[in-house]
């Protein structure tokens, strides 16, 4: 303070400001500082000495500036002698001064220049003028001549709310050996698309990005908001649209899920046409005679239904196409299987009726045979028909995923399972007689290929079950394998019954012919009879012969003789 003020603390030497300041101080605080002081060549300032020097600037001129207000009729001498020859009287208003009103009224709202002219203010707050030395840190630096207690720290500039001056080529990335890169330095980077903010307590610069959710868009920087059922966010995630507008899914023809199994279906259909040409083609042959024409017919016609389904299933959903659906598929199944469960119950019942007695059978002729047919497939058909009244055909979107809106009938996949458990009924009751009638002489036993047939049908359906159930997530994957397994019920049947058939008619004509002996000649015109009257009497003469030629086994030998064996074979194969 002294040496702002003078040699001796004189008050007859001072300004007006100084005597002020001096009054606000006090005179006990001024103090010499001879015994301190520091030649030229080991002088060594304190950094803060610059700031103690505007403090006092900036309280002296604050008090100059309360004065001009409330003492504004205070003269000072103006003349050198008036003003040495005695102390200059302070005005009453300056001897009592409210902290508070100095502060915030003077104090705040001062304006100079210091010694070296910087220019000092204050901010509301309090804040006096920035001025920062900007250093870089520089590790790996080379050139570490410039040794300071700042270690790697370089000095590369300056600011203030002047101006800013920064050398660059003093920057690490910029000297030799450096990549020329500049590092980010920033507390948060921008949030990726499909992320919002989650700010850091109260801050407002630094933030954590958290992912929204796949079906969630932005409704602002911070809030993820779901698009709801059958809506998905936009690229933009700024909205939402309507999946059943733009990727509404069902079964296409162009895809591999429609694909694989329409070449099944077509391989199918072109081999039952196939077979159904060679049996009009040696319709008259004792073996498509003896296979029942009739019924094989039906089974034929039916797995042409049951490959056709796959075109069906493979559709874009529409109200026919769901109706052909439900009714379609049971309906083939039941005339598939109904006609093979009459077979195999017209043999069991003509062994069990001649085990008893020599009496016919009833309904074993070919018009009771298909009429059977024709009533137990009626009843799938009727059902269905109700079941098409009660609930009328019609498409719904189903949701499986909340990415996916799938065109679909009205119906749930389920449901269709109620069809078929009558015709899992005609399986079973089929199955059951194949296996009674598994011990029926060899050259009857046509019985073995229709229960060869079955088995290997129960394992394709329970398999397509658990692989439907287990799938339940993909409709293409469902009705892929749906259409798969209708194939392959129907390929089963087609192979198993018809190929033993079709290897004698084709490649061992020998066998297909009637032999003209004695003994063979009694088979024929029973025969004959039988097709030519069904309602004749005379097949119980088959009956009869047989039940005598089991008695006669019997008692001599369990194998049945060649004979009867052939004769029944030309009869009822």
């Amino acid at each position: 303070m002294q040496k702002i003020l003078g040699e001796t603390p004189n008050r007859r030497s001072l300004g007006p400001a100084a005597k002020i300041l001096i009054e606000f101080v006090g005179p006990s605080r001024i103090q010499t500082c001879e015994a301190q002081r520091q030649s030229k060549e080991s002088f060594n300032p304190d950094d803060k000495i610059q700031f103690v020097i505007e403090a006092v600037f900036a309280i002296a001129h604050a008090l100059q500036a309360m004065k001009q207000v409330v003492c504004p009729n205070d003269t000072v001498e103006t003349s050198w002698i008036s003003r040495h020859s005695k102390i200059p009287d302070v005005c009453t208003p300056m001897t009592h001064i409210d902290g508070d009103v100095f502060y915030n009224k003077f104090l705040l709202n001062v304006k100079f220049k210091d010694l070296v002219g910087k220019r000092v203010h204050f901010s509301p707050q309090g804040d006096g003028p920035a001025h920062y030395t900007i250093l870089n840190y520089q590790p790996n630096r080379l050139n570490k001549s410039d040794v300071s207690d700042r270690g790697d720290y370089v000095e590369i500039g300056r600011w203030s709310e002047d101006a800013m001056d920064i050398n660059e080529t003093l920057m690490f990335w910029n000297m030799k050996g450096g990549d020329g890169v500049v590092p980010v330095s920033q507390c948060s980077l921008p949030c990726s698309r499909g992320s919002r903010k989650q700010l850091i307590k109260d801050e407002i610069c630094c933030w954590a990005c958290s992912k929204c959710e796949d079906y969630e868009f932005l409704a602002n920087e911070t809030t993820c908001v779901d698009c709801g059922t059958g809506r998905w966010p936009t690229k933009d995630r700024t909205d939402c649209y309507d999946l059943a507008h733009n990727e509404l899914k069902h079964m296409r023809w162009n895809e591999w899920y429609s694909i694989v199994p329409a070449i099944f279906a077509v391989i199918g259909i072109l081999g039952t046409l196939v077979v159904i040409a060679i049996y009009i083609q040696y319709n008259e042959t004792p073996v498509v005679k003896a296979s029942g024409r009739e019924l094989s017919y039906i089974l034929l016609v039916s797995m042409i239904m049951c490959y056709a389904m796959t075109f069906v299933l493979v559709s874009r959903p529409t109200p026919l196409i769901c109706a052909i659906k439900r009714t379609g598929i049971g309906f083939a199944f039941s005339c598939l299987y109904a006609a093979m469960f009459v077979k195999t119950n017209r043999i069991s019942r003509i062994f069990s009726q001649a085990t008893r007695s020599a009496q016919r059978p009833g309904c074993i002729s070919p018009i009771s045979q298909v009429l059977i047919t024709v009533l137990l497939a009626g009843v799938q058909l009727v059902g269905s028909l109700i079941w098409l009244y009660i609930v009328p055909p019609g498409t719904r979107h189903d949701y499986p995923t909340r990415d996916q809106v799938v065109l679909t009938c009205n119906v749930p996949e389920y449901h269709f399972l109620y069809s078929l458990a009558y015709d899992a009924g005609l399986i079973v009751l089929c199955t059951v007689y194949a296996v009674k009638t598994r011990k029926v002489p060899e050259n009857f036993n046509e019985t073995k290929f229709i229960g060869f047939s079955m088995y290997t049908t129960c394992v394709v359906w329970l398999s397509w079950i658990f692989f439907f159930f287990g799938t339940g997530s993909d409709f293409q994957i469902q009705t892929t394998s749906l259409c798969i397994s209708i194939s392959m019920s129907a390929n089963v049947a087609l192979v198993c019954i018809f190929s033993p058939k079709l290897w004698i008619i084709l490649f061992e004509k020998h066998k297909n012919v009637r032999k003209q002996d004695g003994e063979y000649m009694f088979a024929k015109s029973s025969y004959r009879s039988t097709l030519c009257n069904p309602d004749d009497t005379s097949v119980t003469q088959y009956t009869a012969l047989l039940a005598d030629q089991r008695r006669r086994s019997s008692r001599k030998s369990s194998q049945p003789s060649p004979s009867i064996t052939s004769n029944a074979h030309d009869t009822f194969l």
